[in-house]
């Protein structure tokens, strides 16, 4: 079990979803009669995880989550919050949480995918590279979403290709761990990209990549959250 922190990116507004979910919040977007992130919720539970960070975005999609997840005791998680007040994107947001993280290093997940990862096996492998931050991830026939990550034999991540490629091909499953270090690259109170900003600028210093079977699900678009909706399985 990985007992370390855990934050789950909840600041998506799912804009490309509203004709499906009307004005809910993505991460509450309903997936086989629950809200999404309660499936996430219950892989963090059932892989060890006990502190949860939810970073949250605009304020009434944050009551809705808090409303949702409240302390987080129904799924034997202590759940606190991080409210952006104004966009941060994905490192901002996790930037502005920093002084909620209790170790070193932590989980960031977002709240609108999911891979079967075990996180034991990620960390070990991150501990045992010394690596700065460690990618999940997933073959996918998905690089014009995603973009794709370039991996050498020994894990080290060499590149990125951008999206809009078609074909298979390494993408992020969303599951990262990384040092705590690592947000000194993030500027405070201003908008940062972990995709942009951040994991292009550790490329050759220590970036590594974790490769898993998958699947990974996410409902980030109307396509790929209506294969998802009616039969969610547990992960």
């Amino acid at each position: 079990m990985t007992n370390l922190t855990a934050l789950v990116l909840c600041g998506g507004r799912g804009a490309r979803l509203r004709a499906l979910i009307g004005d809910l919040p993505k991460v509450l977007a309903p997936a086989a009669g629950r809200p999404f992130l309660g499936y996430v919720l219950d892989f963090l539970r059932a892989q060890g995880i006990a502190d949860v960070i939810l970073c949250l975005g605009a304020e009434r999609d944050g009551l809705r989550v808090r409303a949702f997840c409240q302390d987080g005791a129904r799924w034997n998680l202590r759940i606190v919050y991080a409210e952006e007040g104004e966009p941060l994107g994905t490192a901002g947001a996790v930037k502005h949480a920093a002084d909620l993280i209790q170790t070193d290093p932590f989980w960031v997940l977002n709240g609108d995918s999911l891979a079967r990862v075990d996180l034991v096996d990620q960390e070990h492998f991150h501990r045992e590279k010394g690596a700065p931050i460690t990618l999940a991830l997933v073959e996918a026939n998905a690089r014009d979403r995603f973009g794709a990550v370039v991996l050498g034999n020994d894990g080290v991540v060499s590149g990125f290709v951008e999206k809009g490629a078609a074909g298979h091909g390494l993408v992020s499953a969303g599951i990262y761990l990384m040092n705590k270090s690592v947000l000194d690259a993030v500027p405070r109170a201003r908008p940062a990209s972990f995709e942009y900003d951040v994991f292009p600028h550790f490329v050759g210093k220590g970036l590594v990549g974790w490769v898993v079977a998958g699947p990974l699900v996410d409902i980030g678009t109307p396509e790929s959250y209506a294969a998802v909706k009616e039969g969610m399985c547990e992960f």
